[in-house]
Parts: structure tokens; sequence; C-alpha cells
């Protein structure tokens, strides 16, 4: 995939690009845009966008830019996914440690419509059999609601229909067996959430660290609540 201008996208990309940066206070200016090379079957494109951060939305944004033209059933929701990475995100596609959320979005929307199945909540996909995607763990993603987003950035009617837009979150080996063995249910309601709230974004780079913070707010709000605060 190559960085690409807005000059050769659909209506429906423009829109669907549009609904999101209009939803964070974003412009133009603050999308890389990377063309897919991939053949959709000969359909139509579906391409990946990372927007930068913005006054009121404090997080990168990985997004998929043309999913939603593809209509896998009438009991299925036309479907984009984003993902979301820290403010500190370097966008470096010359660098695998900065590439790879385009590439895993990439390869989930594509392993969707090979597979013909629609988008929906708790799905999980393992896109990596053995290996990783580079300088990471992470093997593929795990759908949510997008829960740090207001709620009516969830559905955009564009076109004749709606189109849902819903949050991947990657997932790794040891997470993905979690989720076979207590199920997507409980793994996002205990894993992805703690006594502040949803943990929806990519935590990088210090896995120790971040979980020793972790740990260190959820003592504290226990503590709280035993004191009766």
């Amino acid at each position: 995939m190559e960085p690409y201008s807005f000059d050769d996208i659909t209506d429906r990309q423009l829109k669907t690009l549009a609904h999101t940066l209009s939803t964070i206070g974003g412009t133009a200016e603050q999308v890389h845009f990377f063309k897919s090379e991939q053949d959709w079957v000969n359909l139509f494109p579906v391409d990946i966008a990372i927007i930068e951060p913005t006054e009121i939305f404090e997080y990168f944004i990985v997004t998929t830019v043309g999913l939603s033209a593809f209509k896998f059933s009438d009991g299925t929701a036309r479907a984009e996914l984003i993902m979301l990475l820290p403010k500190d995100w370097k966008v470096n596609p010359s660098k695998q440690e900065y590439f790879w959320p385009v590439k895993l979005m990439k390869d989930i929307a594509l392993s969707a419509v090979k597979n013909k199945v629609g988008v929906v909540p708790l799905q999980v996909y393992q896109i990596q059999e053995e290996e990783p995607y580079e300088t990471t763990k992470f093997i593929g993603g795990i759908v949510n609601l997008p829960e740090l987003f207001p709620v009516e950035y969830i559905d955009e009617k564009i076109g004749v229909d709606y189109t849902r837009f819903y949050q991947v979150v990657p997932i790794t080996k040891k997470q993905l067996d979690k989720i076979n063995d207590i199920g997507s249910v409980k793994f996002i309601r205990f894993d992805l959430h703690d006594a502040e709230g949803p943990l929806l974004n990519v935590e990088v780079p210090d896995v120790k660290k971040n979980e020793g913070k972790k740990i260190d707010r959820i003592i504290s709000h226990n503590e709280r609540t035993l004191k009766g605060k």
C-alpha cells in the first residue's frame, strides 16, 4: 500500500471519511491515505486512512474507507472499521513498527469481504496463524462498539441506507485463548474495561509499565469504594 491522495476515491469513500472527520473536528490535512493494492474482487475499493489527533479527540484513528460498499446480507448493516492509536504515534509507512495497523485493518477488511460475513459486535478475527504482525504480539482483532465516540457517530446514513462504524481492538494469542475460554462478552466487559472506563486504544510500547498503572488504578478505585468515596 502506498500513500495516496483524495483524487481517485468514490463518493461513498468521501462521505465515510467526512463523517469521521466531522465527528472529531478534523480536516483533510490531518489525513494520511493509503490506497490498497489488493484486488477486491474487481468491485469496490477499500482503502485505509490514518487521521491525526484533534483538539477534541486525542487519539490517532486508523479507519477503513470503502468497506461499507459491500452489503453482506439484509440482516447485517453496512460497516466501516476504526482502530485507535495513542496520540504520540508516528505515521511512518517505511517502518514496520508504525505500519502494522494499516496492514491489520486491510487484512481484516479483506477477510470480511472474502468470507462474505458481515461485521458484527463481538466478532473475532484471527488473521495471523503462526507469527504476529512484525514488532507486535497482535494476531488479529475483536470488534466492539466505538465507546469513546458520541453515540451519534455509530450510525450514519450514506446513500439509501445506514452505515455502522465499529471499532477493532487488536488482540494477542494469549488474549485469543482467553476469549475462547470465557467468551467475547466477558472479555470485552472485564479485559477491555477497568475502573476508569473502556481501554479500547492500543497501549504501546511499554506493556509492563502500562499494566502496572492499570493495576494501581484498580487498587485505588477499590480503596475509595471501601471508604465510601
